[in-house]
């Protein structure tokens, strides 16, 4: 029997309904939703309640939906085989009860009563979040009109489809991704004011509350590239990989996972994963040249948008679970483990160093299985007599930047004065003024002279150019 998607639902909602969550509860309170009351009695009702038991120690309040599709599902298996687990005093029964139940089980129930029930959050919430139980509430969070919140969420899925432009949340734009070869594209998204405003309400009230892993260095306060590289300063051997499209890989169906472990409810937690997360129109992706087919195929999904407030954070929440393996694997080795971003880093002593060829094979499944890629194109096995560098810092004693990179910066806040600071912001940061001011700022952690220098000519640069 297949049972229909409203009177499974209206079986879940009774079933959360006051009352104990026991099996003679949830027969009770099933019972009550049928327009017959024969169809309480029947042996698949009976097994559907055992396996909605089985399945939840406690009423799943905040997950009616995934309860409904829990109860069409048992109530088609129960029905493919009758019988199999019934009673034993069963065989004993006159050839016309089977058949009186053989059709109970083909024939679907009639529904007379379609419960509702508010959803809540989850009883087990680990952290110190605000209880959003509904669209409503969530609106008033965010600061959105309620008739505005499917508009922003984009529940229709019309973004992909409609032309760049006023229909867009985003401003989209391709860059190429720069180091010593042309490697790809990166996808910078940035949102628009109203809905930009929305994410950082979700950012601070939300996001903030909940601690990435300690491995974490990237997107938090208080954590720097300098905490990234400092537990690796001195050791024999610094392994350096970098995950290939991380924000990419990250989809929305990751999102709505986190925000459901949070404790929000299945709609509220799809309306800020989707809040969160967005796919480029068509012509953004028709804008890549041709032979770019696996980039158009990788982002057209939705994904955190770089670019985003809320993209760092989620990124750091949704990989714990790989921080959590690679934690563990760098400690069974007896290596150190820290992560900025994308870039993973481990360091041991000479047996680590020995081990580093199957320990980069070992980090690149775990990865895998955590949703994510490591580019072994960039991976690098950095010995005590090599110079070891990490975050843009050389690691062989203590964490300072590389020469020729001061040099670099110094040469480009020159050409600012100059020439003007839009002539050297090639990656087309949003804030460049903010990145020059953080390069600085690095350097004079450990060159106070030159970082004097560097701080004023940065401030001598007429940003109104």
């Amino acid at each position: 029997m297949k049972l229909r998607a409203p009177a499974a639902s209206a079986l879940a909602a009774a079933f959360l309904e006051d009352g104990p969550w026991t099996p003679d509860g949830l027969r009770e309170r099933g019972a009550a939703v049928f327009a017959s009351p024969s169809n309480a009695r029947t042996p698949w009702f009976s097994r559907v309640v055992a396996r909605v038991h089985a399945a939840y120690q406690r009423a799943p309040r905040d997950a009616p939906g995934a309860l409904a599709a829990l109860i069409a599902d048992a109530a088609k298996a129960e029905a493919e085989s009758p019988g199999e687990e019934g009673d034993a005093s069963d065989a004993d029964e006159p050839a016309s009860s089977h058949d009186d139940d053989r059709e109970r089980y083909e024939t679907p129930p009639s529904i007379a009563r379609y419960p509702i029930v508010a959803p809540q959050m989850a009883n087990s919430r680990r952290f110190d979040v605000p209880s959003l139980t509904t669209l409503r509430e969530l609106a008033a969070f965010v600061g959105l009109p309620h008739e505005w919140l499917d508009w922003f969420a984009d529940a229709r899925a019309t973004a992909h489809s409609a032309p760049e432009g006023a229909l867009q949340h985003y401003r989209w734009r391709w860059v190429a991704k720069r180091g010593r070869q042309t490697l790809g594209v990166r996808l910078l998204a940035t949102p628009k004011p109203t809905l930009r405003a929305a994410q950082r309400r979700v950012l601070r009230g939300i996001l903030d509350a909940v601690p990435a892993h300690e491995a974490a260095h990237g997107f938090r306060r208080g954590r720097s590239t300098a905490s990234f590289a400092a537990p690796h300063a001195g050791r024999d051997v610094v392994v350096r990989l970098d995950l290939a499209d991380f924000f990419v890989s990250i989809r929305r169906a990751r999102v709505r996972a986190l925000f459901r472990a949070l404790g929000y409810p299945e709609q509220v937690s799809a309306t800020l994963a989707a809040l969160c997360t967005a796919a480029p129109p068509r012509e953004t992706l028709a804008a890549l040249s041709p032979d770019a087919h696996l980039a158009r195929l990788r982002h057209r999904s939705p994904h955190l948008p770089q670019g985003a407030p809320t993209s760092p954070a989620l990124a750091n929440l949704c990989a714990f679970g790989l921080d959590v393996r690679l934690h563990a694997a760098a400690a069974s080795v007896s290596a150190t483990y820290t992560r900025y971003a994308d870039d993973l880093a481990f360091s041991g002593d000479a047996r680590f160093a020995r081990r580093s060829g199957s320990f980069v094979t070992l980090v690149a499944a775990i990865a895998q299985a955590e949703g994510f890629a490591v580019r072994f194109d960039k991976t690098r096995v950095m010995r005590r007599g090599a110079r070891q560098q990490l975050g843009g810092l050389v690691v062989n004693e203590a964490p300072v930047p590389p020469r020729e990179s001061i040099e670099r910066l110094e040469s480009t806040l020159i050409n600012c004065l100059r020439r003007g600071a839009h002539t050297q912001n090639r990656d087309a940061l949003p804030d460049f003024r903010a990145h020059l001011l953080g390069r600085v700022a690095q350097v004079a952690q450990h060159h106070a002279t030159r970082g004097e220098r560097l701080r004023a000519l940065l401030e001598a640069i007429d940003w109104s150019r």
